[in-house]
């Protein structure tokens, strides 16, 4: 009995496990999420969903899009099981919290707000009193002694909250570990390559074919033995419950699974030859407005708020290495981008392996080495004579954009003088603070590497998640700020 024992043990332990390796088992979509709680007893089917697209931890382990969806557009996300707090006192408007971590954040930042308020209208009512003292001592003493204890109260409220999130941002931003429901069914990825080596797929459908194959007769093979994943084919996924990813791989001859915008406001892939391609759209509300032509809608819009115009990239896209030293080198070549009639526009950069390993040789000649690659866009402003804003634009696992900062020293702008040009570049020279040997919060992780450029890859760009900042250091601070630029 005793060595049956053993023999079960270790019989458990050394049996392999098989699960998508490459989607986190805590991913669901919102839709079986709902389900999964209204079985488990919930009486709050919708309120335990933690989007990906609003939580960027969900967004990279459910390695979704920009929008937090899956190939079908179904939206993906974590579970909770047992829901969100819901408090009967309302706090600042709100009154719903996903854990006691998230309150104590919530009430320590309502609660700085409120004194600040607070501080400040005692220094009003201290200044009343000031001017009503009629030359009255104790008056003016009083006044005296609550303006400076309301100013002293103010700087130490913001002393103490600077102070805790140097020596660590968790200590003002609190975060406890949170009970996910497990998906044992698991989800599929958007694209096939994302998928570990240990799962199987079948053709689901051919782009070149308007049927569909039934699950129940499809041929299974393992993806790591296999490229027959081709670009624009919908794939099976093992133990997804019928799931699908996309094929992405190409022959020979072309290197890039490029998908193209059609009339019919769907997409047709092809293979292409090149080092980068992508598509440029604009999902903004303004964008969208002032995309369709109407009258007079720039002027509004510019107005009363900040937009990209039509087309959203003016001029070239350019490839940029950046090295561990800080510094930016230019590609030699420039892309221009194609515009259609469906407001989106594309762009391609030809096969030029010879100058990606060119740039990262004249990392070396500055004595440093090769950090990674990416993007320079020039973004189209309507206002202002400014002809463009230039960002550097990186990619994060998932094959999204980021806008990594506002290449300031290369933003044209057609009426101001070079000099001033030059005071603008040098104060506000965000790309040069960002990749900083010194900055500790360097998006180191957000480059292109060098075997990807090799590669190939293909990088939409979505105008919305580009910062616009007009030369304005508040806006750069805003937003360039994850990425450890101040301004100073």
């Amino acid at each position: 009995m005793k060595r049956l024992f053993i023999i079960l043990m270790f019989g458990f332990v050394l049996l392999p496990q098989f699960s998508l390796a490459a989607i986190d088992q805590k991913c669901w979509t919102e839709e079986d999420c709902k389900k999964f709680r209204e079985d488990f007893g919930s009486t709050d089917t919708t309120g335990g969903f933690y989007s990906a697209k609003d939580h960027e931890d969900a967004r990279a382990a459910c390695k979704t899009n920009t929008e937090g969806t899956d190939l079908i557009n179904r939206k993906i996300g974590f579970c909770l099981p047992a829901g969100q707090a819901i408090t009967t006192i309302s706090f600042g408007g709100r009154t719903q919290f996903s854990n006691v971590g998230e309150f104590i954040k919530f009430i320590y930042q309502y609660g700085f707000i409120v004194g600040s308020v607070v501080a400040v209208m005692v220094i009003i009512v201290a200044g009343v009193m000031y001017i009503f003292s009629g030359g009255n001592s104790d008056t003016v003493g009083q006044a005296k002694k609550k303006i400076m204890g309301s100013v002293i109260g103010l700087i130490l409220m913001a002393l103490s909250y600077t102070i805790l999130n140097t020596i660590n941002p968790y200590l003002v931003n609190f975060r406890l570990p949170s009970i996910w429901a497990i998906n044992t069914e698991g989800i599929a990825p958007i694209y096939c390559e994302n998928l570990g080596g240990d799962v199987k797929i079948a053709l689901a459908n051919a782009q070149s074919s308007s049927s569909t194959i039934n699950i129940d007769k499809a041929q299974w093979f393992d993806i790591s033995t296999s490229t027959v994943a081709l670009c624009g084919n919908n794939y099976y996924v093992d133990k997804t419950g019928g799931q699908s990813c996309l094929g992405q791989t190409c022959n020979d001859n072309a290197n890039l699974c490029f998908g193209e915008p059609t009339a019919a406001k769907t997409t047709s892939y092809k293979c292409i030859t090149g080092t980068a391609a992508g598509i440029i759209t604009n999902s903004s509300f303004a964008g969208q407005i002032v995309a369709k032509g109407a009258t007079g809608t720039g002027l509004v819009f510019d107005a009363l708020t900040d937009y990209w115009t039509w087309p959203w990239v003016g001029g070239d896209v350019t490839l940029f290495a950046v090295c561990k030293n800080g510094a930016l080198i230019e590609s030699k070549s420039d892309n221009p981008t194609d515009i259609d009639n469906i407001y989106k526009q594309t762009y391609l950069i030809p096969k030029i392996d010879n100058e990606i390993i060119n740039l990262e040789n004249k990392c070396k000649a500055s004595n440093s080495e090769l950090l990674g690659y990416a993007l320079e866009f020039e973004m189209n402003i309507p206002i202002n004579g400014v002809k463009d804003e230039k960002h550097l634009i990186g990619m994060d696992q998932n094959g999204n954009a980021v806008d990594l900062c506002n290449n300031m020293a290369r933003t044209t702008n057609i009426i101001t003088t070079a000099v001033i040009q030059t005071i603008l570049s040098t104060r506000f020279d965000v790309c040069k603070e960002v990749f900083s040997p010194t900055n500790s919060l360097r998006p180191d992780r957000y480059l292109i590497t060098k075997e990807k450029m090799l590669k190939g890859v293909v990088l939409n760009l979505d105008a919305n998640i580009v910062g616009y900042d007009n030369s304005d250091l508040t806006k750069m601070v805003k937003h360039y700020s994850q990425f450890g630029f101040t301004g100073k």
